[in-house]
């Protein structure tokens, strides 16, 4: 029995629609793969596929955000002379937010192929082309909004009088005009267990676009750029090597040192795009700037690189009044990984049914310093513009003991 099935409640509505967005009924979504071995020990695999995405609007676009639904006023310890409290009254016009009635549910496409090779030494080597192209997903955008530099041009009469719907100081509608493209060449090489070896190494190239924040309303193509998770190359390796040493000798101090084993896990990757920003009097100056203008190169080689300029921030100038700032979305590459975590365990057998591991294990094995993704300045203008102004932790050890029965 539902709301609208009720007559009380039915009647207070009238040709209202049953939902915020169209209900999409034509979705499809196929998949395809396929295995061909044209040689001893050798493969080619493939495959592709589409997905939709369903997801809960009030999860990130609640309407109930809307005046007069809000804003909400909470008076705590009120007296006779100021019984408010002291709260601000609504200021109008009031900024409100909505759903594209039309909007489309976000679509994603994979696919990929690659090949599979086994060597001597049971050595398994994979070399693939892995993609996906993201589509209708969800961004905010202005609903009707003037140019960029309207109210700054005409700021000697209140731009609110100039706005496409009266009475409102903005509309900002959610709908399907962002997106992602994703290509990587993807290698991996792994040894299986054998002899008290295991080893595995792979290495991503990769590169993901997106479209970035808005900043000119009518031209929402202007910001689009690396995305924000996207990292060039990135390498991992895994081992875990047993000591040989004293396995079959019974004396009481070779078993001692004997059965210890050494894993590890190193990660190489470069930094993560970082997005410059302008600060706020340098950005009032320039009227409609929201970035500084690129004049040069940003990105320092590594030996260039200190705690007080990390990158180039003599590549950045004041914009010129009336204009947005030439500076790309996410032109800084930010600092990258250099980790390696080690774990030394050994197993004690105290009787058939009773074990005892120690181990021992350490995060940031070298005590590599690594400058965090957000430890670096990057609002220009800033008397710490370019600066480090955070570090990832340093090395941790922890050990611990594990008994099973």
């Amino acid at each position: 029995f539902s709301f609208y099935d009720n007559p009380a409640s039915a009647s207070l509505f009238h040709d209202l629609p049953r939902s915020y967005v169209q209900t999409n009924k034509d979705l499809f979504d196929p998949r395809l793969g396929f295995a061909w071995s044209p040689a001893r020990a050798t493969v080619i695999r493939g495959g592709a596929g589409v997905f939709h995405n369903r997801d809960v609007f009030y999860t990130f676009n609640s309407q109930g955000t809307n005046y007069p639904l809000v804003p909400m006023t909470q008076i705590n310890y009120g007296n006779v002379d100021n019984p408010i409290g002291g709260s601000a009254a609504t200021t109008f016009p009031v900024a409100v937010n909505q759903i594209n009635p039309n909007l489309k549910t976000p679509v994603l496409y994979q696919f990929s192929l690659g090949v599979q090779r086994t060597l001597p030494g049971d050595v398994l080597l994979d070399a693939a082309f892995v993609g996906q192209r993201a589509r209708n997903l969800y961004y905010n955008a202005p609903l009707g909004a003037l140019p960029y530099d309207f109210c700054y041009n005409n700021r000697a009469t209140n731009c609110n009088v100039f706005q496409t719907y009266r009475g409102y100081s903005s509309v900002t509608q959610t709908g399907n005009q962002q997106f992602t493209d994703f290509n990587s060449l993807q290698l991996s090489a792994r040894r299986q267990y054998a002899n008290g070896v295991f080893v595995a190494a792979n290495y991503t190239f990769s590169k993901n676009m997106e479209r970035g924040q808005v900043r000119d309303p009518l031209n929402l193509d202007l910001d689009i750029g690396p995305s924000a998770l996207t990292r060039t190359h990135v390498v991992n390796i895994t081992f875990l090597y047993e000591l040989p040493f004293w396995k079959q000798n019974r004396m009481f101090a070779a078993r001692m040192l004997a059965g210890w084993s050494v894993s590890g896990i190193t990660a190489f990757s470069t930094g993560l795009p970082m997005n410059v920003t302008l600060i706020g009097n340098l950005a009032s100056l320039a009227g409609t700037a929201t970035r500084p203008d690129l004049i040069a190169n940003p990105n320092l080689p590594h030996g260039d690189k200190t705690f007080t300029n990390y990158f180039n921030t003599a590549a950045f100038a004041q914009p010129a009044v009336g204009t947005l700032g030439n500076a790309g979305y996410d032109t800084l590459l930010g600092p990258g990984d250099n980790n390696w975590d080690l774990a030394i365990l050994k197993n004690f057998r105290i009787r058939e049914s009773f074990k005892v591991q120690y181990r021992c294990e350490m995060f940031n094995a070298f005590n590599h310093p690594e400058v965090a993704y957000n430890g670096v300045n990057t609002q220009w203008g800033s008397p710490l513009f370019g600066h480090v102004t955070a570090m990832n932790a340093s090395r941790v050890i922890q050990m611990s003991l594990k008994a099973t029965f």
